[in-house]
């Protein structure tokens, strides 16, 4: 579970792989796992819609992730830019989401339970799976070692000037907590995901449940983001804020 938290971060601002509506490789299982003719024909047909939905959904999140990296290189951006295109961003996610539930109600209501339970066998192995219960320590512990986050720290550090570099590392310090707190209160996310994946009977109720947990992850996130661009712009000056951004935009990329 925080494996996958913590990987996530990295693409949280505009959508993931991570879906409660995907079954990951489905179209190459179907094949195996329905024998009838028709309804195998019918589950191709609903997975090469779902494909097309969530192509179009791949490109609004590229988009809106090429405004976000224009915004944070202008050092002019104001906050209420930032929370406009974040805001933005998740109705958009939350329309196209609408369209792959309905897809996933589809071909749980063509599969049979035994034909589900086949299916899920063959996909299990990439689906995340409900692990062992962490703590908010553990958690602080994996985001300190974050090789990611540890690059980002420093390629900071170092273009800040020399007066300001034990501010910039108290604001980094308290961004990383910031995700530790966020990581732990969605800790249950994974678990939440593979139970709702492997329900043959699960509700458009329950999936939407589990699709705004994560966009409200995903808003927590970027609210601390926009918190810490905020903080290091007061220490910084245009010089440095075009390499302090381009280490600011691999939390976004």
């Amino acid at each position: 579970m925080i494996v996958a938290l913590l990987a996530a971060l990295f693409s949280l601002f505009f959508g993931s792989d991570d879906s409660p509506f995907i079954i990951p490789k489905a179209e190459k299982h179907i094949i195996q796992v329905i024998e009838d003719k028709g309804r195998k024909k019918e589950a191709k047909a609903i997975i090469k819609t779902f494909n097309k939905d969530w192509k179009i959904l791949k490109k609004a999140s590229k988009k809106q992730t090429k405004q976000i990296i224009l915004l944070n290189k202008d050092f002019t951006t104001e906050q209420e830019q930032f929370e406009l295109v974040f805001e933005l961003a998740k109705k958009e996610r939350v329309m196209h989401a609408e369209n792959l539930i309905d897809t996933r109600l589809k071909l749980q209501a063509l599969l049979t339970e035994k034909e589900w339970t086949e299916l899920i066998k063959k996909t299990s192995s990439f689906i995340e799976k409900k692990d062992k219960k962490v703590s908010k320590k553990e958690i602080k512990a994996g985001i300190k070692q974050n090789k990611q986050l540890t690059a980002i720290r420093q390629d900071i550090l170092i273009s800040v000037s020399e007066v300001y570099k034990e501010e910039a590392t108290t604001y980094f310090d308290s961004f990383e907590d910031a995700l530790a707190a966020h990581v732990y209160a969605n800790r249950d996310y994974a678990e939440n995901l593979f139970l709702l994946t492997e329900n043959k009977n699960s509700s458009k109720e329950d999936i939407e449940v589990v699709v705004m947990e994560m966009e409200e992850f995903r808003s927590t996130i970027g609210l601390s983001f926009i918190e810490l661009r905020y903080n290091l712009l007061k220490i910084s000056n245009k010089n440095d804020w075009s390499k302090i951004s381009k280490s600011l935009a691999k939390l976004i990329k």
